[in-house]
């Protein structure tokens, strides 16, 4: 409210019901974390969505050869690796972090089963859609799959929504 509208300390303590005390510090920690991601963001290109869009291809690759070490040599060192499932399938309950940790997580995760992908473009970037149609009870039977890529090009950031309701809009 401060930095987008403009509005005083004041008017945002009386609007939210808070001390001016608390939005002082709010918006000071508030600013900090935007420093940190404004400072690692890649604003979206047309060189960016080619470059993601052939990444995500290569770590589809190095998925389905269960090859953790190609995987690896695809992440940033602080890669971050974010699963929804939304309690209703098996997933990492927390963010896997750190490239050997997220490798090792993908290199074991792979079904056995053959899986459908195809490529589109979800919320601006490209992204992986997948489905396994003979999923065991508890794993996902499909799911989407983006990633960000960090200034060297190596994966910062993976998602993965396995949650059935967040899927709904999602042309399968």
């Amino acid at each position: 409210m401060r930095d987008v509208y403009d509005y005083s300390v004041s008017e945002i303590a009386e609007a939210l019901d808070l001390s001016e005390a608390n939005v002082k510090t709010t918006l000071h920690r508030a600013r900090k974390v935007m420093d940190g991601y404004d400072r690692t963001r890649r604003p979206p290109t047309r060189e960016l969505t080619e470059e993601t869009r052939a990444m995500l291809a290569r770590f589809l690759q190095c998925f389905m050869q269960q090859d953790a070490k190609a995987i690896e040599e695809l992440l940033a060192a602080d890669v971050q690796s974010i699963h929804d499932s939304a309690g209703e399938f098996i997933a990492a309950g927390i963010p896997v972090t750190g490239r050997e940790k997220v490798a090792l997580f993908y290199s074991h995760i792979l079904p056995k089963e053959e899986l459908r992908t195809r490529f589109t473009m979800l919320n601006g970037q490209p992204a992986v859609i997948t489905e396994r149609p003979d999923a065991p009870k508890g794993l996902a039977p499909r799911w989407i799959y983006t990633i960000d890529l960090d200034a060297e090009g190596k994966i910062r950031r993976s998602y993965a929504v396995f949650a059935t309701e967040k899927l709904t809009t999602i042309p399968f």
